[in-house]
């Protein structure tokens, strides 16, 4: 004769399906929430991302179609000092025969003052401009300010300046939307 069922064996088993169902349903709500946190996570970063890049592209509007005299007059100062720059250079490479040179030369632009361009986010502005708009790419700007002088503008080699990281991605998000195409 055969055993019937237990009812509380019925019970039990019933009891162990209907737990690991509602363990896989919580698991698989858990998975829901943290793709959703994940996806709302990636949302804020990409709309972070675009701010930055909206705000990058209108300060260097304000560059590339001077908003101010202002800006202007540092556009002109800097240019100028380029010139007087590469001028320098090239009465040192003429005079190096007669072994006279030029030992230290500090140019000094009233943009050198300005507290706005020691940020590297903002001095980054007028050496995109320079590169951009006067394409000039052998040497890079540098306001240098040490204790023993007044702020300076000095000109570094392209090949051997180091833009920082925020720089180089300042640079490439101007070059991208100003200048491609």
């Amino acid at each position: 004769m055969e055993e019937s069922p237990n009812v509380s064996n019925i019970f039990v088993k019933f009891s162990k399906k209907l737990d690991s169902f509602s363990r896989a349903q919580e698991d698989q709500r858990r998975i829901v929430r943290k793709e959703s946190k994940n996806a709302l996570l990636k949302s804020r970063i990409a709309e972070n991302e675009e701010e930055k890049r909206n705000r990058i592209i209108e300060s260097y509007r304000a560059f590339k179609v001077p908003s101010s005299r202002g800006i202007e007059e540092d556009e002109e100062a800097l240019l100028k000092a380029y010139e007087l720059y590469k001028n320098l250079l090239e009465m040192q490479e003429k005079s190096r025969k007669d072994k006279v040179f030029i030992r230290r030369a500090e140019i000094y632009a009233p943009l050198c003052e300005k507290d706005f361009y020691f940020s590297d986010e903002k001095i980054v502005f007028l050496i995109a401009w320079l590169r951009f708009e006067k394409n000039i790419t052998d040497y890079v700007p540098a306001i240098i300010k040490d204790a023993s002088s007044s702020p300076y503008l000095d000109f570094i080699e392209a090949e051997t300046f180091r833009f920082s990281p925020e720089q180089k991605e300042i640079i490439a998000i101007i070059q991208d939307y100003f200048y491609r195409g």
